[in-house]
């Protein structure tokens, strides 16, 4: 599927979640979150557009926040995506 380490996958997380709360790349995180980070985790899926992590409510913020996704599309994710998994979701163009 995904050839990227967890180091990865928590920075283009992070900066997804940067975007999507018009976040600066030097804002603080645990403004928002329990901690300065946002690990990526096992929730995970695909659609035909990307990857979709969903956190629970407690698992890395307060209730307030409820359940919550990530959408990171196949274009920032493409340079790790495995070759038979861009086949098959055809990826290829």
């Amino acid at each position: 599927m995904v050839a990227a380490d967890s180091v990865t996958m928590q920075y283009l997380l992070e900066g997804q979640f940067r975007t999507d709360k018009s976040l600066r790349p030097d804002d603080s995180l645990n403004g928002i979150l329990f901690n300065n980070y946002l690990a990526p985790i096992l929730n995970f899926s695909f659609n035909n557009a990307g990857m979709i992590f969903t956190y629970n409510p407690y698992e890395v913020a307060s209730f307030i926040m409820g359940i919550f996704s990530i959408f990171i599309p196949f274009e920032r994710l493409r340079k790790y995506i495995v070759s038979d998994f861009a086949k098959r979701m055809e990826l290829t163009h």
